[in-house]
């Protein structure tokens, strides 16, 4: 601290904005009181740091720098998710691991997990529609990766990419509903009747 009752970012310690960027300090996990006050670009510095050490091999632990808090090991939320998902993406998209389909895809459904969750907690009260643009982007990516592996030669999905797919699709609908127009609901019936048939297909049982 500070030598005050202002929170800081628990990285840095600064307790005022970051001092490249500029960005506030932000937190949007399950910390309480002071704890867990962070600058978006500390956070990023952070998880690559993390998982780079991790490596690819256990996609789990790849990937866990940048969905959940190590202060109080629960997922960040809302726009702190957002922004983690897609500073995770880049991470991957212009590292060395830009060639690996199941890095790139973990990201990608990081960025799927971030907006089907904001969806589902604003369903009553609407959201932004700019974040149903960004919801339907993070589903195709998601999406159009899974196809990249379908086509490849000799390529069987596991379950659990089928099952991210099947996700995907459900949250296309639930971003074209909440568009809140009669083509949007069309849309959406589209892509959950799609979903509701992959998962009969592979077993899955919707939750």
């Amino acid at each position: 601290m500070d030598g005050d009752d202002r929170p800081c970012c628990w990285i840095c310690l600064d307790s005022g904005p970051h001092a490249e960027s500029g960005s506030p300090l932000r937190r949007d996990c399950s910390c309480r009181g002071l704890s867990g006050y962070a600058h978006i670009d500390c956070l990023s510095r952070y998880a690559q740091r993390k998982s780079s050490i991790a490596g690819t091999a256990d996609l789990a632990a790849f990937g866990r720098p940048w969905d959940v808090c190590p202060n109080c090991s629960q997922s960040y939320r809302n726009e702190v998710a957002m922004d983690l998902s897609s500073a995770f993406i880049a991470y991957v998209d212009e590292g060395e691991h830009k060639k690996n389909g199941m890095a790139r895809l973990a990201a990608r459904r990081l960025r799927l997990v971030a907006f089907g969750t904001y969806l589902m907690s604003t369903s009553r009260s609407g959201t932004p529609s700019k974040y149903l643009d960004d919801a339907k982007k993070a589903a195709l990516a998601v999406i159009a990766i899974i196809d990249e592996m379908r086509a490849g030669e000799g390529t069987r999905l596991s379950q659990s990419v089928q099952i991210l797919e099947t996700d995907a699709y459900s949250v296309l609908g639930m971003a074209h509903l909440q568009q809140g127009t009669g083509d949007g609901a069309a849309e959406a019936v589209t892509y959950f009747t799609k979903c509701r048939d992959m998962c009969e297909r592979i077993g899955h049982r919707l939750g």
